[in-house]
Order: C-alpha cells, then structure tokens, then sequence
C-alpha cells in the first residue's frame, strides 16, 4: 500500500493536506507508514496459504493439526526419525473431516493407517470369536520399520474398549 492509498482511508481533511505532488512532511509520514505495513499487506494477501494443509508453512503445521485433534501425532523432527513425516501429516490434516467422520471403526482405522504410514494394504481385523472385543491390525512387509508408528495410532485411534494388535505379515 502506497502513501496515496493511505490517504483515501483517512479524513478529507487530511488528504488535502497531503496534497497532490508529495514533498510534505505529512506526505513523508504517509510513505514511513506504507513502507512499515508493506510486509503485513505481503503477509494478508497469502493469508489464505496458512491455513491449507498443502501450503502452510512448515511451522504452521503442527498448528493446523491441533486444530484437527491430530496434535497427538508424533512427528519426525519430534522422535528423531520415527514419526510421520511433513508430508503425511499434510495429507492426515487435509482428510481429518473424513477420518473423524469414520473414527471408530475398521474402515476408519484402516484408512488413517494407510495415510500415515503410507502403505494401502493394511488390513484392519476383528473377527476373531475367542477375542470379541479385539482388534488386530495386519501391516504389510514394507511398513515394518513404522511398526512403533502404527502402534501409537491403533492406540489413539481405535474405541477404547477394545485390546489391540499390530503385526507384520
């Protein structure tokens, strides 16, 4: 925003004290003003950047998922290495109304699994008769360097009355 700009918002009195060439000290004061709201008006423009998981700065995000109920979920720069990545929790974050809509259930389960971990064939089971109130998630071969990560999200994200295990297949 330019001093000019700044003048339209102002009294009439004081644009025409500012007068047409510039070169006034009020002028000066106008220009002093733009200059210092220059990075705000940067920041407003792209305003809406911070508040979509895709574009959000980096620092944002953890932000962003609290907001979601997914501040729980640990991160790599947090565990040195076992979290999620930036990049999936950008994607856990953008699906949150989803996954919260199917929180609860094996499909719900399954999929907030495969976001995570990155991984589509992971298998939610529950069908075992001797263990009705169990859950037994089967990762794939690939994903068993993100078992940890796996055991933290069953923990979190399925109903709390239910026992739970995570295996490798």
């Amino acid at each position: 925003m330019r001093g000019p700009e700044l003048v339209r918002l102002l009294p009439e009195i004081l644009g025409r004290t500012y007068g047409t060439g510039g070169g006034t000290p009020l002028a000066a004061m106008f220009e002093t003003m733009a200059t210092l709201l220059d990075p705000a008006d940067r920041r407003l423009k792209d305003l809406d950047a911070w508040f979509d998981p895709y574009r959000a700065p980096d620092g944002m995000l953890p932000y962003l998922a609290a907001w979601v109920d997914l501040g729980w979920l640990p991160t790599r720069a947090e565990t040195q290495g076992e979290g999620l990545t930036t990049e999936r929790l950008r994607s856990l974050v953008a699906q949150a109304p989803g996954l919260a809509a199917a929180r609860g259930t094996g499909a719900g389960l399954q999929r907030f699994l495969a976001i995570a971990l990155d991984q589509p064939d992971i298998r939610v089971v529950d069908t075992d008769p001797e263990k009705p109130f169990h859950v037994v998630v089967e990762l794939p071969k690939a994903a068993e360097g993100e078992r940890r990560l796996a055991e933290v999200i069953v923990r979190n994200e399925k109903p709390v009355h239910l026992t739970h295990e995570v295996r490798v297949t």
